[in-house]
C-alpha cells in the first residue's frame, strides 16, 4: 500500500496542503517526444546515494552553484522533507528521476517555526503537468507534522514556509502564488549574478 501524507489533525486548509499519496497522479502526462503515457511515482529520500540524483536534477537549474556539502546539509538534517518523482513507460519500464524537492525546517529568531523550500526542480520534458505542484505539496504537508529532532526534542509543526526566487522569474512567481505564497520582501542583489530576489511566504494559521 502506498504511503499517504495527510495534514496533521487540526491543520488549516491551504492551497499547498492536502491529503497526498506517494502513488502516481490520476492523470499522468504525455512524454514530450512520444504519445506514450508514463507512470509517475514518488518516493522519499533514502540515503546519500540519492545525492547525485538531486544534483543531476537541480544543478542545471540553479542561479548559482551549490557544492556537495550544501546538499548533504539539507538531506542529512531533514531527510523527511526530500522527495523524488520518477517516470516510466511500457517501452522504458525502468523508472528515471524527473523531479525533486529539498527543504528544511528550523526555529527562526527563537520564536517562529519556519519551513524553507530550498530546491525544486522538474525535468523540462515533464513541466506543466502538476509534478512540481505534487512535490511541493508533499513537502509542505510533511512540515505540518511534529518532528523529533536528532537530539530527541519534539519540534512542532511549522508556522510558515518561505523561499526565495528571482524577481524576474514570472513562471516561478505564478507557480508559488497558486500554492498560496505571497511576496514578503525584495532582497536586492541576492544572487551571485547580481539579480534581486523576492522572499515568498506561506503563512500557516494558528489552530
Amino acid at each position: 500500500m502506498a504511503e499517504v501524507l495527510s495534514p496533521a489533525p487540526g491543520s488549516p486548509t491551504l492551497p499547498a496542503v492536502q491529503s497526498l499519496s506517494l502513488s502516481s497522479p490520476s492523470s499522468p502526462p504525455p512524454l514530450a517526444s512520444t504519445s506514450e503515457r508514463p507512470t509517475i511515482t514518488y518516493r522519499r529520500y533514502c540515503n546519500e546515494d540519492d545525492i547525485p540524483i538531486i544534483m543531476s536534477l537541480v544543478d542545471k537549474e540553479l542561479s548559482e552553484p551549490y557544492n556537495h556539502y550544501t546538499y548533504r546539509y539539507f538531506v542529512g538534517g531533514w531527510p523527511e522533507l526530500c522527495f523524488f518523482a520518477y517516470a516510466s513507460t511500457p517501452s522504458s519500464p525502468t523508472p528515471i528521476p524527473i523531479g525533486t524537492i529539498v527543504c528544511k525546517r528550523d526555529l527562526h529568531r527563537d520564536k517562529l517555526h519556519r519551513g524553507y523550500l530550498a530546491m525544486l526542480s522538474t525535468h523540462p520534458s515533464y513541466r506543466g503537468f502538476g509534478i512540481a505542484t505534487h512535490l511541493a505539496r508533499l513537502a509542505i504537508t510533511a512540515m505540518l507534522y511534529p518532528r523529533t529532532t536528532p537530539d530527541g526534542e519534539l519540534e512542532p509543526r511549522v508556522d510558515e514556509v518561505v523561499l526565495e526566487t528571482e524577481c524576474d522569474n514570472a513562471a516561478a512567481l505564478g507557480f508559488y502564488k497558486k500554492l498560496g505564497f505571497i511576496k514578503e520582501k525584495r532582497l536586492e542583489r541576492f544572487y551571485l549574478n547580481g539579480k534581486d530576489a523576492f522572499r515568498l511566504v506561506l503563512k500557516v494559521p494558528e489552530v
